[in-house]
């Protein structure tokens, strides 16, 4: 069992799976694969293997456990989540995962192409627009500024509303004390 290329959370389950002592193994097949799928590393190689297969419905519940797994690879793993369930054309829990990868990412940009993607094909500009409005009221300065000027296209070219545009233009223009400083936060 040492030999076996795995993990060590693996080899430790198979150890105990193949125990001489009774006592010692589990109680039935039920508890052996709880304790497997509890392994992050198996559950996300499993996830891999799914997609490359392309069964990407069973890809998806391997990266919704991972995501449970590792929270802390949230942005990350939801990212994957909505390139899955885009193929999948399971529009609203894409926008699900991506709007909760915005609210947690550092690096807004990289999810707007997505998010873009997701609204159009489910119409739901609104929703859009909405969280990048609460979005850009919880960052700091120079996020809000990406986020507003993404708002204000979308307000602007996916839903068609000139004054609504003009709102976070305004509001960008009001986070900077003079208008040059505006029009390079705006670059």
């Amino acid at each position: 069992i040492r030999s076996v290329p795995t993990t060590e959370g693996i080899r430790a389950v198979l150890a105990r799976a193949t125990e001489w002592d009774l006592a010692a193994r589990y109680a039935d097949v039920g508890s052996l694969v709880a304790e497997l799928v509890a392994d992050a590393a198996l559950v996300e190689e499993l996830g891999a293997r799914a997609r490359s297969k392309g069964r990407d419905a069973t890809a998806a519940g391997h990266y919704e456990s991972l995501l449970r797994l590792r929270p802390q690879r949230s942005v990350e793993i939801r990212t994957l989540l909505c390139r899955i369930y885009t193929d999948l054309g399971v529009w609203d829990l894409a926008f699900q995962h991506l709007l909760a990868a915005l609210e947690k990412t550092t690096d807004v940009e990289a999810l707007f192409d997505p998010l873009r993607t997701v609204a159009s094909r489910t119409g739901d500009w609104a929703r859009l627009a909405q969280a990048l409005w609460a979005q850009a009221r919880a960052r700091a300065p120079g996020r809000r500024v990406i986020l507003r000027t993404a708002l204000a296209r979308i307000n602007q070219q996916a839903l068609g509303t000139a004054v609504a545009a003009a709102a976070p233009w305004s509001q960008v223009l009001a986070d900077h004390r003079l208008p040059p400083q505006a029009a390079t936060a705006l670059r």
